[in-house]
């Protein structure tokens, strides 16, 4: 830290704080990408292990995507689209 503060007293010094920002920024960027991929593969992950799930209890395509558009569904509209539907019955 005392390097950090002995290169600012020196001529050009002021240069350090906005090269030091606009690094910590390039990482922090990059961290916040990476994560956001890394949700997306799961989600997706954890929808393809719902659907080879259904799959094998025998529920139809309609079914399936009625369950997958409801995930993805919140509030009001989940509520609406719950009461107007039958409840699945199991085969």
């Amino acid at each position: 830290m005392e390097l950090f503060f002995d290169t600012l007293s020196r001529p050009n010094g002021a240069l350090l704080i906005p090269i030091t920002l606009f690094v910590v920024m390039g990482v922090a960027s990059i961290i916040i990408g990476g994560l956001g991929q890394w949700r997306k593969h799961r989600q997706t992950e954890v929808e393809a292990k719902l659907i080879q799930d259904m799959l094998q209890r025998g529920m139809s395509a309609e079914e399936i995507a009625t369950v997958l558009h409801a995930a993805h569904m919140k509030g009001p509209k989940l509520k609406e689209m719950m009461a107007a539907r039958p409840p699945f019955v199991r085969r």
